[in-house]
């Protein structure tokens, strides 16, 4: 598999943006976080988004089925402030511009009230939350984020699309070289992973999506084809679902946003809640992450299972594969080369000089 430089990526994302009407202080908000998704090895969060990004901003549809238009230019504004909580529009501009927006906006908050809640109304996808809880973590401040999203996936025991892959999302800080930061859907797996598979030609493992008729497949064409995704815990599938369920009522109905099937609900936009804690309001914070250290210390020392060569903490596995794609390249798959040429191209923009050789890492 091809592997390109970071830097190159950036740069080739930032002029299909560009030429797209997107304004150049929002470019590191979006095209920089799709990069840092791909070196995280999040690839369901990373330049595979970018042809969905300029069909809604094009056409309002992806892959022709009616979603929301992304207006890069909508304003983000304040609609209900009580100080500690307070609920804004994104006017669906990228979900990313919004939901940094909306970070900076609880830090604030959260420095002059202990804790600041921020509900984001009319966001369109907001990409990697891990990032966001990682923002605030990274000023020493717990973080959490529920996130609605469309339907797309299955309840327990369903057989079609009732409920959202509703990632949520808690960043903590540590005295380490990176946060503690959970971030996960609570379907079998994001649906951008799913999509990641169909382009390189791939099948997915048994347990992951349903078709149109409710059984189950390795085909990734399927879900696109009426099938669900399906709620993570294989046969305990009853403790995602619920997790699920709890996502989708807050996402929803604290921003306003409304449930799928149900009166005031547009479909696919994310109704997402971000809750910030300052850490100083409750303990001094040195001493908190001394604690949280000795913590993951003490799980890190744990006796290994047969076939473990070691315990990592969430967070981990990103920044190691951050680390290592920022020195080798990050790798794209040719099924997402492909859309990424198809779409530079109707832009004028010479995909090869961005996606060749002299790229690679």
């Amino acid at each position: 598999m091809p592997r390109y430089r970071a830097e190159t990526l950036r740069s080739f994302a930032d002029e299909i943006f560009r030429r797209e009407g997107v304004p150049e202080e929002n470019l590191e908000m979006v095209s920089g976080h799709l990069v840092r998704a791909d070196l995280a090895g999040m690839h369901s969060h990373g330049l595979l988004r970018i042809p969905q990004y300029v069909e809604l901003m094009r056409s309002g549809t992806i892959d022709g089925i009616a979603f929301y238009n992304i207006d890069p230019n909508g304003p983000f504004r304040i609609v209900r402030d009580n100080g500690s909580v307070v609920t804004v529009d994104g006017s669906y501009n990228f979900g990313q511009v919004t939901a940094c927006k909306a970070v900076d906006l609880a830090a604030a908050r959260a420095e002059e009230h202990g804790v600041a809640s921020v509900a984001c109304r009319r966001t369109a996808h907001i990409g990697r939350v891990g990032e966001f809880v990682q923002m605030a973590a990274e000023r020493d401040m717990v973080a959490m984020i529920f996130a609605n999203v469309g339907r797309i996936a299955a309840p327990y025991g369903g057989a079609e699309r009732k409920i959202g892959s509703n990632p949520f999302s808690v960043g903590i800080p540590t005295g380490g070289e990176f946060p503690f930061v959970l971030d996960y859907a609570t379907c079998s797996a994001a649906e951008g992973k799913i999509r990641d598979r169909q382009l390189a030609g791939e099948t997915v493992p048994r347990g992951w999506i349903i078709d149109a008729d409710g059984r189950d497949t390795e085909t990734p064409r399927d879900l696109y084809e009426g099938g669900a995704i399906l709620p993570f815990g294989g046969d305990q599938g009853h403790k995602g679902y619920a997790l699920a369920l709890m996502v989708e009522m807050l996402g929803a109905m604290l921003t306003g946003t409304g449930f799928p099937g149900y009166g005031g609900y547009r479909f696919a936009t994310s109704g997402v809640v971000i809750t910030v804690y300052d850490i100083s309001r409750f303990t001094d914070v040195e001493t908190f992450k001394a604690g949280v250290d000795q913590i993951i210390r003490g799980v890190k020392s744990s006796r290994l299972r047969r076939g473990f060569e070691e315990i990592l903490i969430p967070g981990e596995p990103e920044f190691l594969s951050t680390r290592r794609s920022s020195a080798e390249g990050v790798d794209l798959s040719d099924g997402v080369v492909r859309k990424l040429e198809e779409v530079a191209g109707s832009l004028g923009i010479r995909a090869d000089e961005y996606l060749n050789e002299d790229s690679s890492g």
